[in-house]
């Protein structure tokens, strides 16, 4: 969702907000390695992620002014 507000001549107010819910199936992840400080990647198997992005800005003749707020939830792993 988005929208845009005019007041007067010269000021705006502009906004987003999105909701996400993500699957991947055979995500592949990257992993520190513990000794050497390098990287390597690995399989993860399917991963979820799911949250809100949202977003302000305000501007007139002086001023530009925003703010962007993301969250993302990842469920606790299974356990068997």
């Amino acid at each position: 969702m988005r929208g845009e507000s005019s007041f007067g001549a010269s000021e705006k107010l502009q906004w987003s907000f999105g909701l996400f819910h993500t699957l991947n199936m055979d995500d592949i992840i990257s992993v520190a390695a513990p000794t050497s400080g390098r990287r390597f990647f690995q399989n993860a198997g399917d991963t979820l992620r799911q949250g809100i992005e949202a977003s302000v800005t305000y501007t007139t003749e002086r001023f530009y002014v925003y703010g962007n707020y993301n969250y993302i939830s990842t469920p606790p792993s299974e356990t068997s």
